[in-house]
């Protein structure tokens, strides 16, 4: 099945066409929605699935989700994923108008087979909901690494390409704390909270749960927090330790 990526996030772009090849899926990526639509024009096959991100500068949402359907044949799907959950508690699970299914990031391949599978019968949103079992917990109790999707992720491929895949996530996630650190010096809550949201989507995608729970909290509470400026030096903090803490674990469990 030939898939086609629209996410602008580079990190969780490759590490979705990374599940997705080992999975047998054929995957072109683009880096917006302007560029997925260009591909799109020049593809020949068409894609069997367009997964595309919301949340994107240029064109996105609705608008992009209009103007792919504009160009696509009528029975390829469209689904939108997500690193936000904006739906108000007991909100009922539809996918977005315009879309045939939503995708809340972090997400398995399994649940991505089973929104395809579910278009035709009714638009659906398949949430990720995977348990995170402590091992290695960090602090405030958090796991460092959800053993789930650990193990799956294990399954599908040797450790030396496991340990590149989270390489790829620590190295991100250090480079956007660097960037954070600089957006707080600046007050750019805007900025912050999308660092923020960029090192979730790919450390959600890994099992990567206490830089996901942090990144989350950062992105939630921005730089207007209750706990103030020292507040969001503590939370910064503690993503720092938590990279760290991951990156040791991984050298231990991947070792050899």
């Amino acid at each position: 099945m030939l898939i086609l990526v629209i996410d602008d996030d580079e990190v969780s772009r490759e590490l979705l066409t990374l599940l997705l090849e080992v999975e047998g899926f054929v995957v072109v990526s683009a880096a917006s929605g302007d560029e997925g639509l260009s591909r799109l024009r020049d593809m020949n096959p068409q894609p069997e699935v367009v997964l595309t991100d919301l949340q994107m500068p240029g064109i996105s949402g609705a608008e992009l989700a209009s103007a792919l359907k504009g160009v696509l044949p009528t029975n390829v799907p469209v689904i939108a994923m997500s690193g936000s959950d904006s739906r108000p508690p007991g909100t009922p699970v539809v996918a977005p108008a315009g879309l045939d299914g939503f995708l809340l990031k972090p997400f398995s391949v399994s649940d991505l087979r089973e929104v395809i599978s579910s278009v035709g019968q009714e638009r659906v949103q398949s949430v990720s909901s995977q348990s995170t079992q402590t091992a290695a917990s960090g602090e405030q109790g958090i796991a460092a690494i959800n053993e789930e999707i650990f193990g799956k992720l294990q399954e599908l491929m040797p450790p030396s390409q496991l340990g590149q895949m989270y390489e790829l996530c620590i190295a991100d996630s250090r480079k956007r704390l660097d960037a954070m650190r600089e957006l707080q010096a600046a007050t750019d809550d805007e900025g912050y909270r999308r660092e923020a949201h960029a090192i979730k989507g790919g450390a959600g995608m890994i099992g990567a749960a206490e830089i996901y729970d942090l990144s989350a909290a950062a992105e939630r509470d921005g730089l207007g927090g209750s706990a103030g400026t020292s507040g969001v030096t503590t939370l910064l903090d503690q993503l720092s330790r938590a990279t760290e803490r991951l990156e040791r674990i991984l050298v231990e469990r991947l070792r050899g």
